[in-house]
């Protein structure tokens, strides 16, 4: 059985982040998935409900500690009693592509400077 997802991790934050942090996150994940960035996507909009929740709970003290109480109340996941339908989480943050770029950046530069290399002459012209 998978852990309990919480409103902490939909917003990507640890327990005991303060709100200086949990604001930082909740403004990165609104600007990531706002439905202006991804027109027409229901995947989206389905996450942009998640993290406003999220940052509705963990922003208001009260609520953050009844949130905290709820789940301090949770049996530890795998054990008998624990829950068996978790509510939906964000997909995995993506980072890997953005390297890839530059590598590829990389071998065209290279590639570039190899046939300029190659169409210029081996004795400069004043000297012919």
């Amino acid at each position: 059985m998978s852990e309990l997802h919480t409103h902490y991790n939909n917003l990507r934050v640890t327990r005991n982040a303060p709100p200086e942090v949990i604001r930082a996150a909740y403004k990165a994940l609104v600007q990531k998935y706002h439905p202006d960035k991804h027109p027409g996507s229901d995947n989206a909009t389905r996450i942009l409900l998640l993290v406003n929740e999220a940052y509705a709970v963990l922003s208001d003290p009260k609520r953050k500690a009844e949130h905290d109480s709820w789940i301090d109340a949770q049996p530890a996941p795998g054990y008998p009693g624990s829950p068996t339908q978790l509510p939906p989480a964000l997909p995995p943050a993506r980072r890997g592509p953005k390297l890839a770029w530059v590598g590829v950046l990389v071998i065209l530069a290279f590639g570039l400077g190899m046939a300029l290399a190659l169409k210029m002459p081996s004795v400069p012209l004043h000297l012919r």
